[in-house]
């Protein structure tokens, strides 16, 4: 994720960095079932892999209205990511809308200093142990 021009559409980053979110939580072992007890711990492993790869992240950013999972500051774009762990296949559809939702009625990374804004919902089956719906919810400022 960089603010430099890209040989790369934005749909092939965003779909790269999705990839990244997955592979990071592949990481762990098929009976590491501790790790997918719980969205924290999934957001956690997503937060650790971008930080130490050089990337400036934060967890759990507070605003007026509430508190953003995952927030990636550039110099003039800002990310937000807003994590779902789903039990079952069944469930991915309802929880990614439940993200979509929470991300625009709490109005997260509306914030100062004001950005380009690009706003994301993750779905991350415990299961599968990887994200497996995703959404831009929003792009702007």
């Amino acid at each position: 994720m960089t603010s430099e021009a890209s040989p790369y559409s934005r749909e092939e980053c965003q779909k790269a960095l999705i990839k990244v979110f997955s592979a990071a939580l592949n990481t762990f072992g098929y009976d590491d079932n501790e790790a997918f007890k719980s969205e924290h711990y999934c957001r956690d492993i997503i937060y650790f892999t971008l930080s130490l790869s050089g990337i400036s992240a934060q967890r759990e950013v507070i605003s007026a209205k509430g508190r953003a999972d995952l927030v990636v500051e550039l110099t003039d774009k800002r990310y937000v990511f807003e994590f779902k762990l789903a039990d079952t296949k069944s469930s991915e559809d309802k929880l990614l809308e439940e993200a979509v939702e929470q991300t625009k009625d709490k109005r997260y990374g509306e914030i100062l200093p004001i950005k380009d804004l690009i706003r994301f919902a993750v779905v991350v089956n415990s299961n599968e142990k990887a994200v497996t719906e995703w959404k831009i919810v929003d792009i702007g400022l």
